[in-house]
């Protein structure tokens, strides 16, 4: 076979002059690859330092219902802490799951007291005059009124 690339077209050197038909394609520019900052998870690891919160983050695998699956450290502790109060009734147990449902607002706010009505039931040992006081049409029928007449048949 012969070649079909002209002799003219080479140089005494042996490189190929722009009109010659090259058999290599041209290289495309390099592309200097950006280092990424390594996460602060990498970082910890390197230096030796555990992370809890991502420890405690991380999802378990349980079993429900016989079928593996995943489940937050949380809700297997919370979980843990219910059972052990229903079968051991455990005090402690029962004070940490109503401890953590109140911090989670998972427990309803006792309703606001009573501002009007209600009943009041007047001692036996106060005097009429002071009954009087108390149940008399007065401006001021705050409990504090009241409060400051049975004051001193308390001290």
């Amino acid at each position: 076979m012969t070649s079909k690339i002209p002799e003219l077209a080479k140089d005494c050197e042996g490189v190929s002059s722009p009109e010659a038909p090259s058999s290599i394609a041209p290289a495309a520019p390099l592309k200097l690859r950006r280092r990424r900052r390594p996460s602060a998870k990498t970082i910890a690891e390197r230096k030796g330092l555990v992370d809890i919160g991502a420890i405690l983050d991380e999802p378990l695998e349980v079993l429900k219902n016989g079928k593996p699956g995943k489940m937050p450290a949380l809700e297997v502790a919370i979980r843990q802490q219910v059972k052990k109060a229903l079968t051991d009734k455990s005090l402690p147990a029962i004070m940490a799951v109503i401890k953590v449902a109140i911090d989670n607002d998972l427990v309803a706010s006792p309703p606001a007291p009573q501002t009007t009505g209600g009943v009041f039931i007047v001692p036996k040992f106060l005097t009429e005059d002071d009954q009087r006081r108390i149940f008399d049409q007065q401006e001021d029928r705050s409990m504090q009124t009241i409060f400051n007449i049975l004051r001193p048949y308390y001290e």
